[in-house]
């Protein structure tokens, strides 16, 4: 058999699993397994809008494109650069 290392789980989750171990009379790591097994059965479902961040939602339109997650991110960080040196016309309120 193999070891699987996961880093930087949040303290929430890693007090969630802990508390579910227990519950369940399990260790930690036998939890974890079961976690992974259970959500591993389970048919795969397209994402809907509502689970995604924004970032992933601005990724959508540009799935075909293949592009990376290094490439998604550059392209997210020039928009984003784009729009603050945009010129727009700001209006007088006085």
């Amino acid at each position: 058999m193999s070891d699987l290392l996961i880093r930087n789980i949040s303290e929430p989750l890693r007090m969630e699993l802990k508390a579910r171990a227990a519950r369940s009379g399990r260790s930690l790591s036998d939890e974890a397994k079961d976690l992974l097994r259970k959500g591993l059965r389970e048919p795969e479902r397209a994402p809907q809008e509502a689970d995604l961040d924004t970032f992933d939602l601005l990724r959508l339109p540009f799935l075909d494109a293949l592009l990376t997650e290094d490439e998604h991110r550059k392209l997210m960080e020039a928009t984003s650069e784009s729009r603050r040196h945009a010129s727009r016309d700001v209006p007088d309120f006085e």
